[in-house]
């Protein structure tokens, strides 16, 4: 169950924030939030790969992968929004 949440969560977040605001948006940045997100999600891996984790050898790839992967929800979100928008207008 809590890997419905952690990685599920945001999935929806981000087709839920493209559906109401990125679909209906006129200007560009507001259109592209998740992607933002998936950014952040990129950082923060990176983040995690390079600092010190003092106890646990090889726990920063998994934080980092972890990280990865919450990014790649995002994108998964953003592109479930863009094609259910599309589905709308055709």
């Amino acid at each position: 169950m809590d890997i419905l949440l952690y990685f599920g969560g945001p999935t929806l977040i981000a087709f839920l924030i493209q559906i109401l605001i990125g679909c209906r948006a006129q200007h560009k940045i507001l259109r592209y939030i998740p992607i933002y997100c998936f950014v952040i999600a990129v950082i923060f891996a990176v983040i995690a790969l390079t600092a010190d984790s003092g106890f646990l050898i090889g726990g920063n790839v998994i934080v980092a992968l972890v990280w990865c992967i919450i990014g790649i929800c995002f994108l998964l979100g953003y592109v479930l929004a863009i094609l259910v928008c599309k589905h709308r207008k055709s």
